[in-house]
């Protein structure tokens, strides 16, 4: 039994680890908050239409034009599209990191196929202890709480899960 759960629990790291190398996720699963901000900030200074019109030190000028310079052209040219249709849209470089992670822990339910498992291992940072050591009482109360472990949760009820999980042959639907 404890090599099923080693091996669930292997997987589960294995699926959100795949998906959160992917291009459009790697940085703000990988890169230091703060700095992350950083980079998010001064992305959002050269390319987008609201934040380019704000002023700031010559310092963050320099950088923002450093940015724009080291960038490809057609690289370039998309992210002032892109931020030019979503003029509007509120952007947050804590939501997006939030849901970089969520993505990355369902993409973990989806290849574990075990909540427990994938519950204990989306918990144990934050009551900083080893998964298996983590109680169903743990489970039950941070479970009320908004989070990354209630956003499982509430996955593992979608049909999209079931769908993915069906989709991928890791389960058949009678």
């Amino acid at each position: 039994l404890a090599a099923d759960g080693a091996l669930l629990e292997m997987r589960f790291w294995l699926g959100r680890t795949l998906e959160l190398t992917r291009p459009e996720n790697i940085l703000a699963a990988t890169v230091a908050p703060r700095a992350f901000s950083h980079l998010f900030g001064s992305v959002l200074k050269a390319f987008h239409p609201r934040h380019a019109r704000r002023r700031g030190s010559d310092t963050a000028a320099d950088a923002t034009a450093r940015l724009r310079k080291a960038l490809p052209y057609r690289v370039a040219k998309r992210l002032g599209e892109l931020f030019t249709q979503m003029a509007d849209e509120p952007f947050s470089s804590a939501r997006w990191r939030d849901v970089v992670e969520g993505v990355g822990n369902r993409a973990g339910l989806v290849c574990c196929g075990d909540l427990r498992t994938a519950a204990r291992a989306v918990l144990a940072p934050a009551v900083q202890k080893p998964p298996e050591q983590i109680t169903a009482d743990e489970l039950r109360a941070h479970a009320m709480k908004h989070g990354p472990l209630r956003e499982l949760l509430r996955f593992a009820q979608n049909e999209d899960h079931f769908m993915l999980r069906e989709r991928l042959g890791l389960v058949s639907r009678r």
